[in-house]
């Protein structure tokens, strides 16, 4: 015989999980809709600045890049 456990896990969600299910997932999307909106609010007004500093990120990703991949080669004709 199942256990109250068991029963449970094979029960099919009611409406009352739906909807709390529901109210949690608008709840975390009006969140996550308020952090992001002081990032959005900074690129609306220095849009110059956003552009410089993802061009700088990506510059020093780059760099990175290149310099891990120069230290593991195992000579320089492996480049050529």
């Amino acid at each position: 015989m199942p256990s109250e456990f068991e029963r449970h896990i094979a029960m099919e969600p009611d409406e009352e999980d739906q909807s709390k299910a529901s109210e949690l997932y608008s709840k975390a999307k009006d969140q996550i809709g308020e952090m992001a909106q002081g990032p959005r609010e900074a690129m609306r007004e220095n849009p110059g600045t956003f552009s410089v500093m993802a061009i700088l990120v990506a510059m020093a990703g780059f760099a990175l890049g290149w310099a891990c991949g120069q230290s593991s080669a195992r000579s320089e004709r492996y480049w050529r």
